[in-house]
This record gives C-alpha cells, structure tokens and sequence, in this order.
C-alpha cells in the first residue's frame, strides 16, 4: 500500500504561489504586472527571488521558506 509522505513545500514553490497571487491581485484591479523569476546566478547581483515591472517601477522580493516547528 502506499503511503502519503508529508513534507514541507520547497522555496521555489513559496516564490510561484506568491507571484500567482500577486499576478490575480493585479489583474483584478485591471493593472498589467510582469513577473521576472531571478535566477541563482543573476541574484547574487540582484538579491531578489522574484521581481515585479508595475507600472515602469521594479519591485524584487526576497523570499525565505517558512520552516513549520
């Protein structure tokens, strides 16, 4: 029979749900949004995880996974 491991969601998954949301949000209040995803080689000279064009301004997120105790 198989078992259902629960494990805790990786990094990369927090930064995807969070830039979904973000995109909804905006979308619902009928802004254009893009997401950038950052990628590990660029971030060490832009330490954002994500980051956001609104409106010509840059937004960048730096995201940590939570740890649940």
């Amino acid at each position: 029979m198989l078992r259902t491991k629960v494990t805790h969601p990786f990094e990369r998954e927090y930064e995807g749900w969070l830039a979904r949301e973000i995109e909804d949000y905006y979308a619902t209040l009928g802004h254009a949004i893009h997401v950038i995803v950052v990628s590990p080689r660029v971030e060490a000279k832009w330490p954002a995880d994500l980051s956001f064009d609104f409106d010509g301004k840059l937004i960048g997120l730096q995201l940590k996974r939570p740890y649940l105790f």
